[in-house]
């Protein structure tokens, strides 16, 4: 479950930098990279904050 979750989250991302790439001209890896980089910062605090929750 736990892969499925990170190849949805990644595929995700990188739509977003393909986007990105495409309407704002920017290069498209760079704006891929940069789009998983948030998603990465934004599942981090997500995980952050639900764990401390649950404690």
């Amino acid at each position: 479950m736990r892969l499925a979750v990170g190849w949805a989250i990644a595929a995700s991302a990188s739509l977003v930098g393909l986007w990105a790439s495409f309407s704002m001209d920017l290069p498209t890896g760079a704006a891929i990279v940069c789009a998983c980089g948030l998603a990465l910062v934004v599942v981090t605090l997500g995980v952050s904050v639900r764990q401390k929750r649950l404690v």
